[in-house]
């Protein structure tokens, strides 16, 4: 039987977290950090260099998420309308019909 190290709790020692809170200092501003556009940034372009779904998904996603955070999902125009291109069925429209950037 593998043991867990002995600044791990194991199961059932009775400790009610096996994960620590990271600090306050660490813990995510609500602003966001100013690096993480560029780092957004930097993922979308080496995504769109690979050109395959597997990396274009993640990073096109993100991007996403980060638009609609701020509340500026209109910059995230290019992301949506590619991936919706990839992944809508050949032939198929539904998903454009459904949900076009315009409407996000």
């Amino acid at each position: 039987m593998i043991r867990p190290s002995s600044g791990l709790p194991g199961p059932g020692s009775g400790s009610g977290s096996t994960h620590p809170r990271p600090s306050p200092s660490a813990e995510r501003k609500p602003g966001g950090d100013d690096s993480a556009a560029e780092l957004l940034d930097r993922a979308w372009d080496l995504a769109l260099d690979n050109g395959s779904l597997a990396a274009l998904a993640p990073a096109g996603l993100a991007l996403i998420e980060s638009a609609w955070l701020a509340g500026d999902i209109s910059r995230a125009d290019d992301q949506i309308t590619l991936l919706l291109e990839r992944t809508t069925t050949p032939g198929g429209s539904l998903a454009k019909s459904i949900w076009t950037p315009a409407e996000l």
